[in-house]
């Protein structure tokens, strides 16, 4: 795998250190994920055990309807 950047050198080095370097920064970047998503669960379970809901209420509605045309487009369908 090749990556050229304009603005980082690290990239215009030998593949092997590209290689090296992109496995680093995925490696980060899961991790990174992983904590987020512990915290985010550590939120709602605080939430929930102070006894508020999350989410809607039951039987809540929009107040006007959706359209299909907003998902196709933000969903590049």
């Amino acid at each position: 795998m090749r990556v050229l950047s304009l603005n980082e050198a690290w990239t215009d080095g030998p593949e092997a250190m590209q290689d090296l370097l992109g496995s680093l920064f995925a490696w980060m970047a899961q991790q990174e994920s992983t904590l987020r998503s512990a915290r985010v669960r550590a939120g709602l379970a605080k939430v929930v055990a102070n006894g508020r809901r999350i989410g809607r209420k039951p039987g809540a509605k929009d107040a006007k309807p959706r359209k299909r045309s907003g998902y196709l487009q933000r969903y590049g369908h």
